[in-house]
């Protein structure tokens, strides 16, 4: 348990030797790839936790199989890994690293996240107002070539065009109309 790269745990039985095998490997951060028969009731703190389902039928055996192959694949893949017991411990080195009382810690991660997604709404709207400000500009240089063309000078518009909103450098925005 300790010293292989994967351990495929059945859960249908809910033994107590695989859930104390299970809680070892939680324990390390190892790769698991959990299985159990339909209708197994899983406990509370292991319910969340990727299992794959299966029926007892051979006909159902190629389908696991291939499911096995892909969850082994990406339980070994997984950088950062995640269970119940390294979730408990994150959090508790998270309440001691807080140096002022837990409402003053959330009130400041709050206003953290919001800026940032101020800034990355931003940036949505920049690339999004760029995009229509080259369509735009796509649009008049296509008017431009009609109206150089056209011995009468007349030239139909179909769609109107739209004001863009423009970033330039110091990210203020202004208007441009096109003409």
């Amino acid at each position: 348990i300790l010293a292989v790269d994967l351990v495929i745990a059945n859960l249908t039985e809910l033994n107590p030797n695989v859930m104390d095998e299970l809680a070892i490997r939680h324990c390390q951060g190892k790769p698991i790839v959990c299985l159990a028969q339909h209708g197994t009731k899983l406990p509370f703190d292991i319910s969340d936790e990727r299992t794959i389902f299966y029926s007892d039928d051979m006909a159902q055996v190629p389908e696991l199989v291939d499911q096995l192959k892909i969850a082994a694949r990406r339980a070994m893949e997984i950088q950062d890994p995640d269970n119940p017991v390294l979730r408990v411990s994150k959090a508790r080195v998270m309440r001691e690293s807080v140096k002022t009382e837990p409402a003053e810690y959330l009130i400041d991660q709050m206003q953290k996240l919001t800026a940032t997604v101020e800034h990355l709404a931003a940036t949505v709207d920049r690339r999004h107002s760029l995009s229509m400000l080259a369509k735009v500009q796509s649009k008049l240089d296509v008017a431009r070539v009609l109206w150089d063309t056209m011995p009468s000078g007349e030239v139909y518009v179909t769609e109107p065009v739209m004001p863009a909103r423009v970033f330039g450098n110091d990210d203020t925005p202004s208007t441009v109309q096109g003409s």
